[in-house]
């Protein structure tokens, strides 16, 4: 054996007998005094029941690590971590010194210990969680120094700057800092604390410039500014005692003109009580990612971020406005623009009925359902036995308080990245026209990262600092948007219409489709939705170019109003600067990340009578004409297409229709036409209900 290795015993407990197993893994580094108690990563989880089916079935429970030290050793404990989503304890000779970090991703912590608790001879290292739910985790690499962790990153330091590659002059950025293990190395702020905020391996800074005190070894350096900018990156080699200094420059890539980026669901850890961006670390990474209309939105308060985005010195790049996530015991609802003096509206509500009342008297010009197919308190606002999705019918008596809902959330990702769309075609086609929004939801300065999901709200963005915030919200409630998390896509009809606008019957029409995005995403897949289906659709091939796909679509003129919905999809980023994590509230065990752009909808007047006619108008006209008989609908519809059969079905069912009855079997069991198929998306989607 080698001098300094010592044999070291790891107790495993997996759900059965306890196992003992002996592994050269313990050493002690005689040039830097470091004891190496385990190298590599191991495999935990806290359930039978696996999170992920990326990760192995059978799992230990908790890491138990008996190890040997030298007299005096021990001030910090450093380890690997990868897919931490409960709160993990770190325990040393049965005491706790802290946890692992919540966060997904590929990250390395420094845990001080404290002084004494090392003991020369045989130590304990235990690794567990007391948390109910699933939690695949990996964890190891783990090392005790004898230095403190402020000795460890004061070694040495970087100098690094970040300009914009067109003016030469300073940006606001994203700096992402990775070990040679392509973990989030942990650093350390030595300039100005006030002007970044800081993460193991993220750091966002206000004027382009941090100074970062590093412990000495090997990192690669990225540099970003959100979803329209490209990436600057470089190889640092870190000696102790060393002082660099590297310069980054970094260009906007997607042109946005005429679009303002928007992140309607913000919060503070300083307002709203978790999370962990302060509200100074919160306009700082709004600047660091490139937002020009952030809306706060703590719970049930009402937050002006206006005087930290001035003094912080960020006010210029971006105009936040005044919100409130209205957090009831029947869903969230975000609204604004509220005036900070006017008291937040009572949460305490049972239902959606009496919010709509309460929020009559309430001056926002906005009002989003938000993460309507998350659980919270127990309610879900969009679970199947509150809502046929298919046809935005509410099985309840519930009328929706909204003008908007959330089609994405970045910080709630979806199992089925397009099931909250699914959501949002029901409700267009049951006559409650919504924007679709996309946000971040974040409350973190690093886990979740601010405006990764993001609205385009079209209006003057030659001014971040001073938009016309009253003007911006009529085209909010107009739907003239489009949604994005890694892809643009623009929607143009008749070369002259895009999202919120009624297009005049022409006879045919031209869709113009284009898709682009900075030169580190990827896209794979274009699709064209009429009334919540599939019409067209193409694959996008290529790499590294900004437009990823750009296209033309001609169509005859409908025989009645309908919307049009362009999605562009990719695969989700690997990247370490826009990790998309996975959902929280998973619906499978399996999660595919992926990248995603929408338009907002524009909508087809095909009757020439000068309004936007829902599926739900033409339903309800049909069924009034057939005396509510559903067999004498049939000849009625043969000029529609699926959507307004599902809501004749929708309408007659909530009449008290009885799906299983003869007179609803005959309209589903008719020749194929676009009303059977309808009739039977709907049928079937009831029958899930009751299941």
């Amino acid at each position: 054996m080698s001098p300094g290795f010592r044999r070291n015993k790891i107790l495993i407990r997996c759900g059965c007998p306890l196992v003992f197993i002996f592994l050269f893994c313990s050493c002690i580094n005689t040039h830097d005094n470091t004891l190496i108690i385990y190298e590599g990563m191991r495999h935990i989880r806290n359930s039978d029941i696996s999170e992920w089916s990326t990760f192995p079935a059978l799992a230990e429970r908790e890491l138990i690590l008996d190890f040997e030290a030298a007299d005096g050793m021990g001030r910090t404990l450093g380890l690997r971590q990868l897919d931490v989503k409960q709160t993990w304890q770190v325990i040393v000779n049965e005491k706790d010194i802290g946890s692992l970090i919540a966060d997904e991703k590929n990250t390395a912590i420094l845990l001080p210990i404290p002084a004494g608790l090392i003991a020369k001879g045989k130590n304990t290292l235990r690794i567990s969680t007391s948390s109910a739910s699933a939690d695949d985790i990996m964890v190891g690499d783990i090392k005790i120094f004898n230095d403190s962790v402020g000795q460890l990153l004061s070694a040495s330091s970087v100098d690094l700057n970040v300009l914009d590659g067109e003016s030469g002059s300073a940006l606001p950025a994203r700096i992402t800092v990775l070990d040679e293990f392509r973990s989030m190395a942990p650093v350390m702020a030595l300039s100005d604390e006030s002007r970044v905020a800081l993460r193991n391996g993220c750091v966002y800074t206000s004027t382009g410039k941090a100074r970062l005190g590093l412990a000495p070894g090997n990192y690669t350096v990225f540099v970003t500014r959100g979803f329209e900018y490209g990436v600057d990156s470089t190889k640092l080699q870190v000696h102790e005692g060393q002082q660099l200094s590297r310069t980054f420059r970094i260009s906007r890539e997607v042109d946005t003109k005429g679009w303002i980026a928007s992140d309607t669901h913000v919060h503070t850890m300083t307002h709203s009580g978790h999370g962990d961006a302060t509200d100074r670390e919160r306009v700082i990474t709004l600047a660091g990612e490139g937002i020009e209309l952030p809306i706060i939105t703590d719970h049930n308060v009402h937050i002006n971020l206006s005087d930290v985005a001035l003094s912080t010195r960020v006010g210029q790049w971006f105009t936040p406005v005044v919100g409130n996530e209205v957090t009831t015991n029947v869903g969230h609802f975000n609204v604004f623009p509220v005036p900070p003096d006017i008291k937040p509206i009572d949460p305490n509500v049972e239902n959606w009925n009496s919010l709509t009342n309460k929020l009559k008297a309430y001056p926002a010009g906005l009002i989003i359902l938000n993460h309507a197919d998350d659980i919270h308190k127990g309610f879900r606002p969009f679970d199947a036995s509150r809502q046929i999705s298919i046809a935005g019918a509410r099985v309840d008596d519930w009328k929706c308080p909204a003008n908007a809902m959330e089609v994405l959330n970045s910080g709630s990702t979806q199992t089925d990245i397009m099931k909250l769309y699914q959501h949002w075609f029901g409700m267009l086609n049951g006559g409650n026209v919504l924007t679709p929004i996309g946000s971040s939801d974040s409350h973190d300065v690093c886990r979740y990262i601010v405006g990764q999901g993001r609205t385009y709200v079209k209006g003057n963005d030659d001014n971040p600092s001073h938009i016309d915030v009253e003007g911006v919200v009529r085209n909010f409630r107009d739907g003239k948007v489009l949604v994005s998390a890694g892809l643009m896509t623009k929607l143009v009809v008749n070369r002259d219409y895009g999202p919120g606008d009624l297009v005049p019957g022409v006879g045919t029409f031209d869709v113009d489709v284009t898709v682009t995005g900075p030169s580190w995403a990827r896209g794979n897949r274009v699709v064209l939705f009429m009334n919540g289906r599939p019409v067209r659709q193409d694959t996008i091939i290529g790499g590294s170019n900004v437009i990823k796909w750009s296209g033309r679509w001609t169509f005859d003129q409908p025989l009645h109003d309908v919307y049009l919905v362009a999605v562009a999809t990719g695969p989700g980023v690997r990247l370490p600067f826009w990790p998309i994590e996975k959902p929280y509230q998973p619906q499978s065990p399996d999660f595919t990340a992926t990248l995603i752009g929408s338009s907002g909808a524009v909508w087809i007047d095909a009757d020439g009578n000068g309004i936007r006619n829902t599926a739900n108008d033409y339903a309800r006209t049909i069924l009034s004409r057939a005396k509510g008989n559903i067999r004498n609908t049939v000849p009625l519809l043969v000029n529609y297409d699926e959507a307004v059969a599902c809501q004749v079905a929708a309408i007659w069912w909530k009449a008290g229709g009885d799906i299983a009855s003869p007179e609803f079997d005959y309209v589903m069991h008719l020749p194929e036409t676009a009303s059977s198929r309808g009739f039977r998306e709907f049928r079937q989607e009831v029958i899930n209900i009751a299941r």
